[in-house]
């Protein structure tokens, strides 16, 4: 019996973003690195040319990045967002915490994730805090500075 891949989840922008990259390393990333491997081919002995070694590993690694997309691109389960009414992937999300300060979170795929734009993956663990909740309700999430208790305030 073949396993089925699990699918990968994004949102639409996610997909998107997959797919830019996908095509930037099979087209302009690769003739790149082709045009690097061909000018250090044309300096002589491949065995001691470092400059080969070097752009053959990154040949290597470019296509295997590459297939790495095909593969998340191919298994890909857009979500996005719901009705406002429940937190799915996709929904922003206006907290409050106990000490008054509010934030507003979105919630992503893991290739979307940044925590600095405060673009949260559903599998962190305020994602996973978050996930099915809905408005009014509180949630509470461990994190390095302890345990922090939010309000949902608004979800869209």
């Amino acid at each position: 019996m073949v396993k089925k891949k699990k699918p990968f989840i994004v949102t639409k922008e996610g997909l998107k973003k997959l797919e830019k990259e996908l095509e930037y390393r099979v087209g302009e990333k690769k003739e790149e690195l082709a045009k690097l491997l061909q000018e250090s081919i044309e300096k002589g002995d491949l065995s001691e040319n470092a400059e080969y070694d070097m752009a053959l590993e990154w040949t290597l690694e470019n296509d295997q990045e590459a297939g790495k997309l095909k593969d998340k691109i191919a298994r890909a389960e857009v979500q996005e967002g719901g009705n406002g009414e429940e937190v799915v992937i996709g929904s922003k999300v206006k907290v409050k915490e106990e000490d008054g300060t509010e934030k507003e979170f979105s919630i992503v795929g893991e290739v979307e994730a940044d925590p600095l734009k405060l673009k949260i993956s559903h599998n962190s663990p305020i994602g996973m805090a978050i996930i099915g909740k809905k408005l009014g309700e509180k949630f509470d999430t461990k994190t390095p500075g302890g345990t922090k208790v939010y309000t949902i305030m608004e979800i869209s």
